[in-house]
């Protein structure tokens, strides 16, 4: 029988490998990634466990003890890849290395642990009581998962911001082999990094770019599951009783299923695993101040913060605890205060952010770069750089003095009626929340119970923190594991009410369950252009299509083919480009201090050539004849024509050319003038003839110049800025003197041909 099994699978091998090889079964591309995201979370609980059982000397409740010894080991292990980076080891080293060091640091405590573990369990499978409810509620909880996974099939489901600076980070880097500064100052380059180094970790591996994506997705997914395991381990604390199935509450916020805030390859969901542990940690440390538990709450939030500054939202309600553990004992022992276990706390902070803040001192000068620029040397920084950013740096803020306050009372009741979004994700249709506002007046009515009121402030003040951080709906992700360990506590408080509290409990439970179950579909997948599960569904059936072997991001991808493994490529006013597979730099104005053009220092083709090679870049790219202006009218002159009269084409992908620098620079040239005939209702410069540098300034500041026609202005200009829409077209005999550059909105950017 065994010989007759054998061949039997032979022989279907053998047939369906002629239509498919075995090589290229998306399950085995599926069944590698989700090894590799369980070893990251076998690694991280065992190292954990290690850590939590050394300091606090023994266990906590199950559901408690893993959710708190999962968000430390999460922790172990970014601090690994820190390190790791720091010794220049990434690439195979980093990627055998990391899981083995933590799997050997906690393997003897873990072993251990194991037996006592098995026994828990069974012994809380006996005395759990299973209910129809219960039953319902872990049958919605698993399509909830199942909707959420789907989605991270596709690469294409990553993030605009994952491509931009998540995944991109782990990408420079492990182009690098270290971790090293962004020579541009790139500001993205400088912010928390913990999910950047996670993902680093299953993008160093092997195989093509489509296996390493679905590995880091799968990472975030198991943290997600861990992050389940903390509602649950938050109810139990709030109501003193089991809940296995309370982790469902989440998908009653259907937000986690639009674009921006499912699981994309960001932060914000790892943002999100720090929750439980912080509230756990704060009841914790206010109901038995010890050094332990002092320093593990300092530790879980400073993994918030490593993780994104806007993850400070979970910050205010362990500062309230502490404060008030410090209050209450300064009152009962005056002559010995507590005050020293808040300091404990604090230093535990700093220590476990200094990976943040110090690395940033050491490479940019600043430990929060570039926020402290006016009171320390924030390098490099040029004056170019100052007006957009401070531009990026307003959006989306509210107004200071009573009127924020105001707007943000407001907010505070209305949040999850009024979205917080870019209205191409799901317009004006509130999809985030609405539970959990409409179960805050309920809390006044129910009996007494302290920490879920504990829950609730934190909610509040977290909302009060998120709305003068960035008031954007998926930075509440954060706090979603508050909100539906909150809500299940109500919900969980009306239903033993009974009759007819009970039935209108239901019934609410139910509009939001009828009013959210279309959003998982809603076509605005911003990255992918539709519903992102029929991406799933045509990326499933690509056998029957005889698609092209598996790419990530093809003409990426392509680029990077094209690159040898050493250079480094300056990416042109474009935001997202991983799959290049190199190191990059990048000058999109206001997300960088130090590559602006057009200015004096970097206008001409031998000054940018120079500035380039200062930073080691070795190739350009850019959008193909596509001027974006995030920089100055003169910087996108210079750049083009650098671009195109000084470098050698590569080729052109998709809408992007490629090009490679030469070995020595340009001859010095002239300074250029510039005939610049916008349209006048645009405001900016006025129409007339410009020296190059001068369109680089604040047209407030530019003194105009002698207004004259266009017919006169060309014959000695170098180049020229038109737009069609106020100005007469060229005439021909003129237009043939002069080659389009790029278009800039409705105007065109031209250069007058090299002897005409």
């Amino acid at each position: 029988m065994a010989l007759a099994l054998l061949g039997a699978i032979l022989l279907f091998v053998f047939v369906v490998g002629r239509h498919d090889p075995p090589r290229d079964w998306l399950l085995f591309h599926y069944l590698r990634a989700g090894l590799l995201a369980a070893l990251f979370g076998l690694s991280c609980l065992v190292a954990g466990h290690a850590c939590l059982v050394r300091v606090l000397g023994r266990t906590l409740p199950f559901e408690e003890h893993v959710t708190v010894a999962f968000a430390l080991g999460v922790l172990s292990f970014f601090l690994a890849s820190l390190g790791f980076g720091l010794l220049g080891l990434y690439g195979w080293p980093f990627f055998f290395g990391c899981p083995a060091l933590l799997l050997l640091f906690g393997a003897r405590r873990f072993v251990r642990s194991w037996h006592l573990a098995r026994r828990h369990l069974a012994s809380a499978r006996l005395r759990f009581r299973w209910s129809l409810k219960t039953a319902v509620a872990l049958a919605c909880g698993a399509v909830g998962i199942a909707l959420v996974w789907f989605p991270i099939l596709t690469p294409d489901n990553a993030s605009y911001d994952a491509r931009w600076y998540h995944l991109s980070i782990a990408q420079h880097y492990l182009a690098e082999g270290r971790i090293s500064p962004f020579q541009e100052g790139w500001i993205p380059g400088a912010l928390p990094q913990l999910a950047s180094l996670i993902y680093a970790w299953p993008l160093s591996g092997p195989g093509v770019l489509f296996d390493r994506v679905e590995a880091a997705a799968h990472c975030e997914l198991v943290v997600f599951l861990f992050t389940l395991l903390g509602v649950t381990a938050l109810v139990r604390r709030v109501l003193g009783e089991r809940a296995p199935a309370a982790f469902a509450a989440v998908f009653l916020f259907p937000g986690i299923f639009c674009y921006d805030s499912g699981l994309v390859l960001g932060a914000d969901h790892v943002a999100a695993l720090w929750a439980a542990p912080i509230a756990l940690l704060s009841w914790r440390y206010f109901e038995a101040p010890s050094r332990a538990f002092a320093v593990l709450l300092g530790a879980v939030i400073a993994g918030a913060v490593d993780t994104k500054y806007t993850a400070a939202s979970l910050v205010p309600l362990p500062l309230v605890l502490v404060g008030a553990r410090a209050l209450l004992d300064g009152r009962k022992h005056a002559s010995r205060p507590q005050a020293a276990l808040g300091l404990v706390v604090a230093g535990s902070l700093a220590l476990f952010t200094a990976p943040h803040w110090l690395k940033n001192l050491l490479f940019y000068g600043d430990p929060l770069f570039p926020l402290l620029r006016r009171w320390l040397p924030s390098h490099p920084w040029t004056p170019s750089a100052e007006a957009p950013y401070a531009a990026w740096f307003a959006l989306n803020r509210p107004p200071f003095g009573w009127a924020g306050v105001g707007e943000m009372l407001r907010t505070l009741a209305t949040f999850s009626f009024s979205p917080h979004d870019y209205p191409q994700y799901h317009q004006d249709v509130p999809v985030f929340g609405s539970l959990f506002t409409l179960c805050t007046p309920c809390l006044l009515f129910l009996s007494r119970k302290r920490r879920m009121f504990w829950l609730f402030g934190g909610v509040y003040l977290g909302l009060c923190a998120w709305f003068w951080i960035h008031a954007v709906d998926r930075y509440l992700q954060a706090l979603l594991p508050w909100m539906a360990a909150g809500t299940v506590g109500v919900l969980t408080l009306l239903w033993r009410e009974g009759g007819l509290v009970r039935g209108l409990a239901c019934g609410l439970v139910g509009l939001q369950i009828a009013w959210g179950g279309d959003v998982p579909f809603i076509p605005a997948h911003q990255a992918a252009g539709a519903a992102i599960p029929k991406v799933v569904v045509d990326l499933l059936g690509r056998r029957y299509r005889h698609d092209a072997p598996l790419a990530s991001y093809p003409d990426w991808e392509a680029m990077g083919r094209t690159l040898p493994r050493s250079a480094k490529v300056l990416v042109h006013e474009e935001m997202i480009h991983f799959g290049l597979g190199t190191a990059t730099a990048l000058d999109a104005a206001g997300y960088q201090g130090a590559l602006y053009w057009g200015e004096p220092g970097a206008a001409s083709p031998a000054e940018i050539w120079r500035r380039l090679r200062a930073q080691h870049v070795t190739h350009l790219l850019w959008a193909t004849n596509l001027d974006h202006a995030t920089d100055t009218v003169a910087a996108g002159l210079s750049f083009f024509d650098f671009a195109l009269h000084h470098t050698r084409r590569l080729g052109v992908y998709g809408g992007f050319s490629l090009s490679e620098l030469g070995d020595t620079a340009p001859p010095e040239t002239p300074p250029a003038t510039v005939a610049y005939y916008p349209c006048p209702r645009d405001g900016g410069f006025a129409p007339g003839l410009y020296d190059l540098r001068a369109l680089s300034g604040d047209p407030r500041r530019t003194p105009p110049p002698a207004s004259e026609p266009l017919d006169e202005a060309l014959p000695r200009a170098q180049f020229l800025v038109l737009d069609a829409r106020c100005h007469p077209p060229l005439r021909e005999g003129m237009r043939a003197r002069f080659e389009l550059l790029a278009a800039r909105g409705t105007a065109m950017l031209m250069q007058r041909k090299p002897g005409r």
